[in-house]
């Protein structure tokens, strides 16, 4: 056990594109009023913000675009350089590919090289596994980042499951 003093110094974000409203859902996916009263009373998110562009379709920025913008806030927020990371962890559920991995384009893009870069891909739990599995590396005398990521958004061509049991996060005990 190390007698060192791990701290955060820096947090970066970045999110997809401007904040889409209920209404504008509605309107694009064609439901009615009484559904946009439920999502705002019952589940009560105003807006969020997607990776895809609701008029086309069309994929807007990438987990590596969202990744780098958020490092480097980050990185910048601390005072810190490229040449400072000795570490890069990267934590999601969908990455852009899985060859490159999309930690290494990240660093890749903010210029981090010769150092060790690893991606966890884990389901709704990763964000958690990813701190869980990182946090001991400061200790190490490392400095590093992390990014967690969730997923995008459920091709249609593949159906919810019809089973509440099996949905991401949910259990059952009989």
């Amino acid at each position: 056990m190390s007698d060192r003093t791990v701290r955060v110094l820096s947090v970066g974000s970045a999110l997809p594109g401007p904040p889409i409203d209920t209404a504008a859902l509605a309107v694009r996916f064609g439901t009615d009023r009484l559904w946009r009263q439920w999502v705002d009373t019952f589940i009560g998110t105003r807006t969020r913000h997607l990776a895809v562009d609701l008029a086309t379709g069309r994929p807007g920025q990438s987990w590596a675009d969202l990744g780098e913008i958020a490092a480097a806030r980050a990185l910048a927020g601390a005072g810190l350089g490229a040449g400072d990371v000795d570490l890069v962890v990267l934590g999601t559920a969908t990455p852009d590919t899985l060859m490159p991995a999309t930690v290494n384009v990240i660093a890749d893009r903010l210029r981090i090289d010769g150092i060790p870069t690893f991606q966890l891909q884990s389901g709704c739990s990763g964000a958690v596994q990813t701190v869980d599995v990182a946090s001991p590396l400061p200790a190490t005398g490392r400095a590093f980042f992390g990014e967690q990521t969730m997923g995008r958004f459920r091709p249609r061509t593949r159906p919810a499951p019809r089973r509440p049991e099996r949905r991401c996060g949910t259990t059952r005990t009989r």
